[in-house]
């Protein structure tokens, strides 16, 4: 299977190609089946997902820290504790609604 566009900073062009099922089959029944290639670039394929992961942490800790910074609750630690309850997506939302309404009141 091909992986196109992996990252948005990666010039190269080449396709990804990950491992596939019939690979696993071939492991099971007679010897692994993979070039070192293919194992690259599985690698590669992985670092970029640990990034992506890591960059994702980072937003979602940089979004609580606008938040409580704008919201400045009484109870600090009681209002991460629902903000970890959330998904990313109402936290977003979340920090549009105090900026707009911090800017309506402006």
């Amino acid at each position: 299977m091909a992986i196109h566009s992996v990252s948005f900073d990666d010039d190269a062009e080449d396709d990804l190609c990950v491992f596939s099922g019939y690979d696993l089959v071939l492991t099971h029944v007679d010897g692994p089946d993979l070039d070192w290639e293919e194992v690259a670039e599985r690698s590669a394929l992985d670092e970029r997902r640990g990034l992506v992961i890591a960059q994702v942490a980072v937003l979602e800790e940089l979004i609580d820290e606008f938040i409580l910074y704008l919201v400045d609750p009484a109870d600090p630690e009681g209002y991460q504790r629902n903000l970890d309850k959330e998904t990313i997506s109402p936290r977003i939302n979340k920090l549009e609604r105090i900026l707009g309404d911090l800017a309506f009141l402006r």
